[in-house]
């Protein structure tokens, strides 16, 4: 027994400095010699422990296997959705950089046009994408997208009027704010005068110029030269008398009525008395 008793404490010495690493249970023999039942203990096996534990390292060709990501699940796809659904599709209605609205709608699906917007001195023309293309609500979403409001600027128009001063009527012109009115043609005619233009002002100081942009209402006058007057005498050399012409310079003569002296037949004005160059009421001028 005594022998038996001193394997037993250098067990139970080696298992208190090693008691994490050897998974058993150590019943000691008690000073009577027996077992609970009465029986003799079977002999313990000696059992010899190494008391230097150090802690090994990997060696160089043991292979680091990661640990196994668990695969993502239906529900994990749902949630990682920008959208929290992986079949919805945003559309977002944009106007000069504003996020007027936006819809979330089933892929594939369509999206209904939201109210047109307004815009002061602007006409809606409708919602287009990114690359500027014209978007068509009968069609299919099958992703996020944005649209942006399409304006077009109301002309403003202005009124530019003529005022003849004597001459023929000539008519308004209405003009886009920043564009340029037509100078009328042909120019007006006034009788004994001849036409120098249209000018901005009524004392006739500064001439307007078509190609200057207009920005507001405007009133052109016209500004006349009077045509200095020619008197036309009318030799009939014997004839009846036949009454002179006033006519301004640059113009063509009238006609008179042809003289008449009996005996003799008339044939035609001459520009000398020599009778040499006859005279074209049609092109001749004074």
């Amino acid at each position: 027994m005594y022998g038996t008793g001193r394997k037993v404490f250098s067990l139970l010495l080696a298992l208190v400095l090693v008691f994490t690493l050897v998974p058993a249970s150590v019943f000691a023999e008690d000073d009577g010699g027996g077992s609970p039942t009465g029986e003799d203990n079977p002999p313990i096996p000696k059992v010899e422990m190494n008391t230097d534990i150090t802690e090994q390292e990997p060696k160089a060709t043991d292979t680091q296997i990661p640990p196994e990501e668990p695969a993502l699940n239906e529900l994990d796809l749902i949630q990682m959705s920008p959208t929290g659904h992986k079949d919805k599709c945003t559309v977002t209605f944009k106007s000069d950089g504003k996020t007027v609205e936006s819809r979330t709608v089933d892929k594939g699906a369509t999206v209904s046009e939201p109210p047109a917007p307004t815009k002061e001195g602007f006409t809606f023309k409708g919602w287009y994408t990114e690359n500027n293309t014209l978007w068509n609500f009968a069609g299919s979403v099958n992703r996020d997208i944005t649209l942006y409001a399409k304006w077009d600027a109301i002309p403003i128009i202005f009124t530019v009027n003529f005022i003849s001063n004597g001459g023929s009527e000539v008519p308004s012109q209405s003009v886009r704010k920043d564009e340029r009115a037509e100078k009328p043609t042909p120019n007006p005619t006034r009788e004994g005068y001849s036409f120098k233009g249209w000018y901005e002002d009524e004392r006739l100081t500064n001439e307007w110029n078509f190609n200057k942009k207009v920005k507001e209402d405007i009133t052109l006058y016209a500004k006349w030269e009077l045509i200095p007057a020619y008197t036309v005498t009318f030799n009939s050399n014997g004839g009846s008398p036949i009454a002179s012409q006033s006519v301004p310079g640059g113009s063509t003569v009238t006609r008179p009525e042809n003289p008449t002296l009996e005996g003799h037949t008339f044939e035609g004005w001459y520009r000398n008395q020599n009778l040499t160059g006859k005279w074209d009421f049609v092109n001749d001028t004074v």
